[in-house]
């Protein structure tokens, strides 16, 4: 080290910005680490709960009203049906649908058989979506079949939740075996791109489960709470995760 670098590393180490009491103000405040419960994933505590309580209601969206137990059973079908077409941890499924009981659905479904989804906007320009589908090289793609129309759909498999309901009949409602653990990926959320390209933001079940116990420990919601699906989020956090977790019932808007 010369003299020069020794004398200005010397300098910035006799700053003092902040006193020491203050020092240890700043660490109290970041001492935030609570343990948490990481021996299952979100979906193996949805199930439990639709197990516990199956007729407390889950979903509310149009006309619609989804006990836990039916939501739990359209989730098992979609997602035994995933595992039949090779769906497994970390598996990328793209999810298109508009915020609705099938979106709620698909989201889960691709959770109970190991995967991780990739939300994606129907209102979306076609090129993002495009883009995204590229850039996942996402094997499968849940939709409905007027959205599946417009997108180009070379080498994905699709599945129309409107137009393959006999095929979705057909598959087990059972809980399909577990495939996942804690470390693996729960969704990818793009980026806006706003600065360039979008990017995908990778989330493992570890740490959706962080977020939610810390809302449950926070917020301190009652099972009759409701939760509102708003139309600002596309990742499902916040919309699917949070409120079942909570055990409240959701309301897609």
């Amino acid at each position: 080290m010369s003299i020069t670098e020794k004398t200005i590393t010397t300098n910035f180490q006799a700053l003092a910005t902040i006193t020491e009491q203050e020092r240890q103000q700043i660490a109290q405040w970041n001492a935030t680490t609570m343990p948490y419960p990481q021996d299952n994933c979100v979906q193996d505590l949805v199930t439990l709960h639709a197990a516990n309580t199956p007729d407390a209601v889950a979903l509310v969206a149009e006309n619609s009203v989804y006990s836990y137990a039916t939501l739990n059973q359209h989730a098992n079908r979609l997602a035994n049906l995933l595992q039949s077409l090779g769906v497994r941890a970390n598996t990328l499924v793209g999810v298109c649908l508009e915020r609705s009981q099938a979106l709620t659905v698909g989201f889960l479904g691709v959770l109970k058989a190991g995967g991780a989804y990739v939300p994606m906007d129907p209102e979306y320009p076609t090129e993002r979506l495009a883009f995204m589908l590229k850039d996942t090289q996402t094997p499968i793609l849940i939709t409905l079949h007027t959205i599946a129309a417009r997108l180009s759909l070379e080498g994905v498999h699709v599945i129309c939740l409107d137009t393959d309901t006999d095929m979705l009949a057909r598959q087990s409602d059972q809980n399909p075996p577990v495939s996942a653990t804690v470390d693996d990926l729960a969704y990818v959320i793009y980026t806006s791109g706003s600065t360039g390209q979008p990017k995908g933001a990778q989330v493992t079940h570890r740490n959706l489960l962080n977020l939610v116990f810390w809302h449950r420990r926070d917020y301190r919601p009652r099972p009759r709470d409701t939760g509102c699906w708003p139309r600002v989020r596309r990742d499902g956090v916040g919309n699917l995760a949070l409120p079942h977790q909570w055990r409240r019932r959701l309301f897609a808007r």
